[in-house]
């Protein structure tokens, strides 16, 4: 997506690290990479057979049409490197969905976070770290707020405080 592409290439080079990312504008099922990598990491579209947003750009980076979990995890296997790790962030509710298929492709979940928004709540995202080697399985949680909007745990706050701009 053009925009997005563009977005992206405007972050980067604003970055401290422009000198070791690259953009590529093309669909991930058309990308020949130069060179194997030590991680693939990916936010990928999720909705399967839900209602489209009528905004093209929204509807094209939530939905599986043009990328499934099949397609994202092939390539994954094809240019990891044999060391090489998939990172993903989904709904908690395709975690199951997402780790058969990676299974099917020999990918192992070796480590789960589950994202609770607020604490009390449940999980709402999770995020997963693939290998092609059998690993020990770590699990944790990372809750985002404690009991009000805006009061960030103290584990979050480590967590983001390199992207945030001091007050």
């Amino acid at each position: 997506e053009e925009k997005a592409f563009g977005q992206a290439s405007r972050n980067i080079a604003e970055s401290p690290w422009e000198n070791r990312i690259k953009v590529f504008h093309c669909a991930v099922q058309e990308f020949e990479p130069e060179a194997q990598y030590d991680l693939i990491t990916s936010n990928p579209p999720y909705f399967q057979e839900s209602l489209k947003n009528p905004q093209k750009e929204r509807s094209l980076a939530r939905h599986t049409d043009n990328l499934s979990y099949n397609e994202l995890i092939t390539f994954a296997v094809r240019w990891l490197k044999p060391n090489g790790r998939l990172a993903v962030i989904l709904p908690s509710s395709e975690k199951e969905r997402f780790s058969e298929i990676a299974l099917g492709h020999h990918l192992f979940c070796i480590r789960l976070t589950r994202v609770i928004p607020r604490q009390g709540l449940n999980e709402k995202r999770v995020l997963m770290e693939f290998s092609q080697k059998e690993s020990i399985f770590t699990e944790s949680e990372l809750i985002i707020e404690t009991t009000k909007r805006h009061s960030y745990s103290d584990a979050y706050k480590e967590l983001t405080k390199d992207f945030y701009l001091d007050k």
